[in-house]
């Protein structure tokens, strides 16, 4: 037997073979002591040693390599069985030695197997539910095993890691077997673990072996009974039940384990890969937008993106469907393109020719030259490339009659297409060739009868008979014989009859221009222009309303703008110390209101305020808010002190319980300050800019202020702020203009004052008037080295503590006038932003700063002049914009719904079929 140690102590073949197989981990010592043993008490059989190695825990554990181990002891069983036919065979095994031994008996067929007198097992990593019936009590004369004895050891520890961690294996080696068990299946217990048969308590190593397996081996005496099982107490049962249920739990944890595995291994480097792929493809179509000509291969990339589902959430799907959706508004579809080709024509589109009959129909015809349709017959006349003149079937498309005037040369001349006014279905085609080898162009002339589909050349032409019915050979007027003279009255008959002839075509024949009979090329997939999406009216005349403002108020949020002043009840106030007292705040709204408004806005959980400015002194203001319990009546109200700036910019933040209101900051008084809308309490910044801040805008917890950079002509710094009891400076960072602008100092000083913020995506948009545009976020560099901070300090990336103020994108060049005067408008979703300079205006998206729409000048359309001088964006983001003649509207976008239906079936966008056979939408193949 292979891999196997055997004694052979006589020639002849034994009747009796012992078959030992030793566990893992080991390389089997205690068979050469049971086979000693064994021979001492019966040198008449054979014993065969069977080993395969060090067989690691590892390898235990992986299902392949412990049946591959299974494998090739079934293959050296098979060849001890040939060696030693008739033999009756008995297994001594332990541990994953038993695995081996059962699962290749039970892996060979019933007529293969050998003849098994007995098998013991000890420390078994067999199931305990294993199927031993199938394998025992064969038919007479059939081999089969006959008795399996299974030694457990009691505190086999070992067997109880197999059953909870090893697939497919279990703890039989422990528990016994379950099933019908007595003289043919046998569970002896007893105390010990895993190895204890071969090192039991005492000095004899061999004493286990000696007195439970050698007698029954060897002389086949009768099996000693093992030792009674202990009654279980509850904690046992409990363990014991799990025990029994640990092949489901091990077969979920395995799954786990390997789903675990193939999702960081493989799935997510795929769905990272793929996701890296859509986002390259998806700055290719962004890129290609702002091109009408490459808008549908934009679209189309868009489109492979959501079909492929790379892009399934998030604000990588989001970017791509906002784009999707301005680029869908772009193009144009199938049936508006083909609206512009007559009914019953033929037109070219890619690599073929088409008849429009209702639907596009495609005909066998290449390189249309021109064509004409006769309503009469309801056919059609094509002259090709290859000057083929054709007879068709306008309702078909079927070639009824062809004719190919030159068979060598190609039409190199305007074709020429004349009707017969009184004679339907009559035609003359006149037109001419350049063959390649010619050194003279061909003329040709041909007469086309529709009702019988004849085509015919005309040596040397036709002309129409007088009663326009027909036509008539043309006669050759010129003499044969070039040297003679005319005589005058030969001349004046030639001359004569050239006049009739002319007289009668003007009077007989209806000719077709080349123009309008050339075969058009029909432009699809194709973009419309940016100014197909606007349209314009009258600016209608101010009205007194329209003068009611509160100049002094900015708010970036909706609000009220309420002139009921008279009706505020301040009586509900409380009157303690530190609290704005009643009398305070109507002297405040009511007495020293110079406006004569204020503002109603929506605070936290549906909550109501009210605001108005209060001056205090020559430079200082205080701006006094009340919460209110109903329409009228305030129920506590706020000072908050700050220096005059003629105005102020009012910031809410995104769940609306923190206001944020602008001003000028100087040494003692700050730039801005915050009140807790929840607790009515002002807050101020630890350190502010000493000049006026000019925006503002919150994100998350961070809160970014513009103000005009002291010392750089035309830039701005941005400060950052956390928003905690006291809002702490987080980070610096300045903005400079771009060079070449030709402003000087007071002109730069007065244009950095349009600089707006804007909160959109997890960012702030920080937008100039010199068309710059930059997101901005408030990153962590605690983990970065000091030199690199240094670095970043000198780059004008001021950091204070472990924040620095970073660009997630930028925009340098946006298209527009660079001198026009710069307006801003942000949708409400905080997505979509709209810059105007000057008359000229485009769209870009705030999530990464690319153009959502191609630059257009308003100043084009009817009625628009002067510089554009608002801005708004909706809902539905549809644009409007007010100049001074007009209001003009772009119309919104398609729906996410409908957008996202044109994605998946891109084929009345873009055409179908394959890239080698393009389609258009709705086509039909010629008939047969």
């Amino acid at each position: 037997m292979a891999e196997a140690k055997s004694t052979r102590p006589q020639a002849a073949s034994p009747a009796r073979i012992l078959v030992t197989v030793h566990g893992i981990r080991t390389f089997g010592q205690w068979q050469d002591r049971l086979r000693n043993l064994t021979l001492q008490a019966n040198p008449g059989i054979l014993v065969e040693n069977y080993g395969y190695g060090y067989f690691s825990v590892i390898a235990f554990v992986i299902p392949l390599f412990r049946w591959l181990a299974v494998r090739s002891f079934r293959n050296n069983l098979k060849v001890l069985m040939k060696s030693h036919e008739g033999a009756s065979f008995t297994f001594v095994a332990h541990s994953f030695g038993t695995h081996l031994v059962a699962h290749a008996l039970r892996s060979m067929k019933p007529d293969e197997r050998p003849d098994v007198e007995l098998i013991i097992l000890s420390g078994s990593v067999l199931r305990s539910a294993f199927d031993w019936a199938s394998l025992m009590n064969p038919a007479p004369g059939k081999p089969g095993i006959r008795r399996v004895i299974n030694d457990c050891g009691l505190n086999d520890s070992v067997l109880i890691l197999s059953q909870a961690g090893v697939l497919f294996t279990g703890m039989a080696g422990r528990v016994g077997f379950y099933g019908f068990t007595g003289a043919d299946l046998v569970n002896r217990f007893f105390p010990g673990g895993h190895s204890h048969y071969f090192m039991p308590p005492g000095d004899d190593p061999d004493a286990f072996m000696k007195r439970y397996w050698v007698p029954v081996v060897a002389a086949g005496e009768a099996a000693l009974p093992g030792l009674e099982i202990p009654v279980a107490g509850t904690l046992k049962g409990i363990q014991y039940a799990l025990y029994r249920v640990a092949d489901p739990i091990k077969l979920a944890l395995y799954g786990l384990l390997a789903f675990i595995l193939v999702n960081y291994a493989y799935l997510q480097p795929r769905a990272e890969a793929r996701l890296e792929q859509a986002r390259r493809e998806y700055l290719a179509a962004a890129a290609q937008t702002v091109s009408d000509r490459t808008l549908p291969d934009a679209f189309s990339t868009l489109s492979s993106i959501f079909q492929r589902g790379l892009l399934s959430s998030g604000n990588d799907r989001d970017r791509a469907l906002t784009l999707a959706r301005f680029s869908l508004q772009r193009l144009v579809p199938a049936s508006t393109a083909l609206d512009g080709i007559t009914e019953g024509s033929l037109f070219g589109w890619g690599d073929f020719s088409y008849l429009k009959a209702g639907s596009p129909l495609r005909i066998a015809i290449e390189n249309p030259l021109a064509a004409i349709g006769d309503d009469a017959t309801h056919k059609l006349v094509a002259l090709d490339r290859n000057s083929s003149i054709m007879v068709l079937d306008a309702q078909t498309g079927r070639i009824l009659q062809q004719y190919r005037a030159d068979p060598e040369g190609d039409v190199n001349s305007p074709v020429l297409f004349q009707r017969l006014k009184d004679a339907p279905g009559r035609y003359l085609v006149t037109f001419g060739t350049e063959a390649a080898n010619q050194d003279e162009d061909n003329a040709w002339v041909f007469s086309l009868d529709l009702a019988t589909d004849t085509v015919s050349l005309a040596k040397p032409g036709l002309t129409p008979t007088e009663d326009c019915a027909g036509f008539v050979d043309l006669v050759n007027l010129d003499p044969d014989d070039d040297d003679r003279t005319l005589s005058q009255e030969e001349q004046q008959q030639i001359d004569a009859e050239k006049e009739r002839r002319r007289r009668v075509e003007k009077k007989c024949l209806i000719s077709v221009s080349p123009d309008q009979a050339a075969v058009r090329f029909l432009a699809f997939p194709r973009a419309r222009s940016e100014a197909l999406l606007w349209t314009s009216e009258a600016r209608p005349a101010a009205t007194a309303d329209d003068s009611l403002t509160c100049p002094s108020i900015r708010p970036n949020f909706a609000f009220t703008l309420r002139t009921d002043i008279d009706r505020l009840d301040f009586s509900g106030l409380p009157s303690a110390e530190g609290e704005v007292s009643a009398d305070e705040a109507k002297r405040a709204f009511i007495d020293q209101n110079d406006f004569g408004c204020f503002i109603d806005f929506v605070g936290a959980g549906g909550r109501h305020f009210i605001a108005t400015m209060v001056v205090s002194g020559q430079w200082n203001f205080s701006w006094l808010l009340c919460a209110l319990k109903d329409d009228v009546a305030a129920e506590k109200c706020r000072f908050a002190g700050l220096n005059w700036d003629s105005h102020s910019n009012f910031i809410l933040s995104a769940d609306k319980a923190r206001l944020a209101i602008a001003a000028r900051g100087m040494l003692d008084m700050p730039a801005w300050l915050e009140m807790d809308l929840n607790s009515m309490t002002v807050r101020y910044p630890d350190v502010w800019a000493n000049s006026r801040t000019i925006a503002m805008a919150y994100s998350g917890e961070a809160l970014m202020t513009v103000s005009p950079a002291r010392g750089v002509a035309g830039g701005v710094e941005v400060w950052a702020y956390g928003t905690d009891a006291t809002p702490t400076l987080q980070a610096r960072r300045i903005f400079v203009a771009p060079e070449g602008l030709g402003l000087d100092e007071e002109q730069m000083r007065s244009t950095v004052e349009k600089t707006a913020l804007f909160d959109s995506d997890g960012a702030i948009v920080l937008a100039t008037p010199f068309q710059q545009l930059s997101a901005l976020t408030l990153q962590d560099i605690s983990s970065l080295p000091g030199w690199l901070r240094t670095a970043l300090t000198w780059l004008r990336w001021q950091a204070k503590g472990e924040s620095l103020i970073a660009s997630s994108w930028n925009v340098s060049e946006t298209g527009l006038d660079p001198k026009g005067t710069v307006t801003f408008a942000i949708s409400p979703q905080r997505s979509i932003l709209a810059i105007a300079s000057g008359t000229s205006l485009r769209l870009f998206q705030t999530s990464d700063g690319r153009f959502l729409s191609n630059s257009i000048d308003l100043a084009t359309l009817p009625g628009c002049a002067g510089p554009i001088e608002a801005l708004a964006v909706a809902d539905d983001l549809s644009v409007t914009a007010t100049m001074a003649g007009c209001i003009a509207h772009r119309a919104s976008p398609p729906g996410i719904g409908e957008t996202e239906s044109v994605l998946a079936n891109p084929e009345d966008f873009l055409g179908g079929g394959t890239p080698v056979d393009r389609r258009l939408p709705g086509e039909r193949p010629l008939p047969k």
